[in-house]
């Protein structure tokens, strides 16, 4: 690290200057936020490790969401990955490529003293330097010194009026909704602890349905409390004479909106998830959002739950925009035996 420079902690930097930050800079977005760290700190085997670059006058030049996660292969093997959601935002000013260089001396010893298998990024789509006229060609992270593992999200413009925008919906969709439309389902917005513990039976049931480990509690608890209140959360829920049959929480910040997080009963009559989301478009369109992402997209994928699942993101007039992801590896042999143990475990029999 320069003597002109240096790395603080989140907490050294604190809440108001953190998220002032966020809100000021063109490479931040919902993911940078104070708030939304400490939530992803709440799953199991995640640890904060975010950190700010600053300047001998403590002026912040840049700052990295970050979380230690540790995983165990067939449950007993520790692997560790450094991981960012939204990844690095840069003050705008000439000394870029130094500060750039500086982060990733830092990644690379923050890699080294973990004794981290690898450093895993991901830019959100939405983050508003990746929009308009002036936005990158290529994966920033490469420029960055990152391996490029660079996929594909599914985007909805808003710029349009709502007709226009319905008309962009596959055929199935519209069909799913106009007889959604004509069925007993209600929207209602979420308010109030009672509803959290409404979304998080949803939540159970839908994750014990895939067979996945359920998020904590006190995850939806923090979006309940800390973002929705704000309005950088919006919760739906979709009831059948009177009772919660799904719901869907959308993301919002600066112009963005995203599917977030979503849950459902197993036997639902079908088009609540459409009607949700349809909603959630049209609401984010008409509040001044240019921009609905539907989620990460899996177009050639081999799973047949992936590619389903694609489609159905797909459904709502979305096109393809890049989603850039990077990689720093070690290149500690050990890292590497774990780094293929773990391929060796995820490829199941």
């Amino acid at each position: 690290m320069s003597a002109a420079t240096e790395i603080r902690s989140r907490l050294d930097i604190g809440r108001e200057r953190w998220d002032a930050f966020v809100n000021e800079n063109d490479e931040a977005w919902l993911w940078h936020r104070w708030d939304l760290i400490e939530a992803l700190a709440i799953w199991p085997g995640y640890e904060d490790a975010s950190f700010a670059l600053v300047d001998e006058l403590g002026t912040l030049l840049a700052l990295m969401p970050m979380h230690r996660v540790v995983t165990r292969v067939a449950g007993v093997m520790p692997i560790v990955r450094l991981m960012s959601l939204g990844g690095p935002a840069c003050a705008t000013t000439s000394k870029r490529e130094f500060i750039v260089s500086e982060l990733h001396n830092h990644l690379l010893q923050l890699m080294a003293d973990n004794n981290a298998m690898a450093i895993e990024v991901q830019i959100g789509a939405l983050t508003p330097y990746l929009r308009g006229s002036g936005a990158p060609k290529d994966n920033p992270l490469v420029v960055a010194g990152f391996e490029n593992n660079q996929t594909e999200t599914w985007m909805v413009d808003l710029k349009r009026s709502p007709d226009e925008i319905r008309r962009g919906y596959s055929e199935l969709t519209r069909r799913e909704l106009r007889k959604a439309s004509r069925s007993e389902i209600r929207l209602r917005e979420a308010a109030g602890s009672k509803d959290l513990e409404i979304y998080y039976r949803l939540h159970l049931e839908t994750y014990a349905r895939t067979g996945a480990a359920p998020h904590p509690l006190a995850y939806f608890q923090a979006i309940f409390e800390k973002f929705q209140p704000v309005g950088l959360a919006r919760i739906l829920f979709a009831e059948r004479r009177g009772d919660a049959v799904a719901a869907q929480n959308t993301g919002r910040y600066k112009a963005g909106a995203i599917y977030w997080t979503g849950a459902s009963i197993s036997n639902k009559e079908g088009g609540e998830n459409r009607l949700l989301f349809d909603a959630q478009i049209i609401s984010s369109r008409d509040d001044g959002f240019t921009h609905y992402e539907t989620g990460q997209a899996f177009v050639n994928s081999t799973n047949s739950k992936e590619r389903g699942l694609s489609r159905f993101k797909q459904s709502f007039g979305a096109d393809l925009q890049p989603y850039y992801r990077g990689a720093l590896y070690s290149r500690r042999p050990s890292a590497r035996v774990m780094k293929g143990l773990q391929a060796i475990w995820s490829a199941g029999p």
